[in-house]
């Protein structure tokens, strides 16, 4: 009996000491990170933490939602989607909760505190992974076309440029040019007195 006794304390201090050792990663990682952050519960604690706020509020799901929205700052929608695990609650949104259902935080189970970009993140390497396995011998093929048309789109490519052969008209016009004409970024400008010079109004129009 009293062995027996003696085993049950030993396991309640051993779990408070794993208690005490995830509250002191998770203050750390709060420290170490200035992103917001998101909880990871494991299977089904996510789930049933969501309902005991529920019962202890004394408010159906939908009340909860909506009489807390301003203070929760989530829809209804959204809040069905953390009680279905869909997705990670928001470390704030976690501790509300916490505050409303008069739950202590430290004793909720908890496995990790992970960015809040890290669904993105993860996604983002399983695509590359996924795409360097299946395309491998297309990437080089798809990185020069990306590379031409990006050239092409933002005008990096060098423009061909025709040049005229000298000669009596093209003299002229250049004269005209350097006595009434303005060169701008974008267009020739020529001013003529239509009173003296109607005959180079042929030319300048070439």
């Amino acid at each position: 009996m009293h062995i027996r006794l003696a085993q049950r304390r030993l396991l309640n201090d051993d779990h408070e000491l794993i208690k005490e050792k995830r509250l002191m990663l998770f203050q750390s990682t709060l420290k170490q990170v200035e992103v917001p952050l998101r909880v990871i519960f494991p299977q089904g604690e996510q789930r049933n933490f969501i309902n005991e706020v529920t019962k202890r509020s004394g408010l159906s799901f939908r009340e909860l939602c909506l009489l807390h929205r301003n203070r929760l700052r989530i829809s209804y929608s959204t809040m069905k989607r953390y009680r279905r695990e869909e997705s990670l609650p928001p470390l704030y949104l976690v501790q509300e909760l916490c505050g409303i259902g008069g739950l202590p935080f430290e004793s909720l189970e908890i496995e990790k505190l992970v960015p809040d970009n890290w669904g993105r993140v993860k996604g983002g390497k399983k695509g590359i992974k996924a795409m360097f396995s299946k395309h491998r011998e297309h990437l080089k093929e798809w990185r020069t076309k990306g590379g031409k048309a990006a050239r092409k789109n933002f005008g990096l490519t060098k423009k061909k440029v025709l040049l005229p052969f000298l000669n009596e008209k093209l003299s002229e016009l250049i004269g005209i040019h350097l006595g009434d004409g303005t060169l701008a970024k974008y267009f020739l400008k020529i001013s003529l007195d239509p009173r003296y010079d109607l005959p180079y109004s042929r030319i300048s129009r070439l």
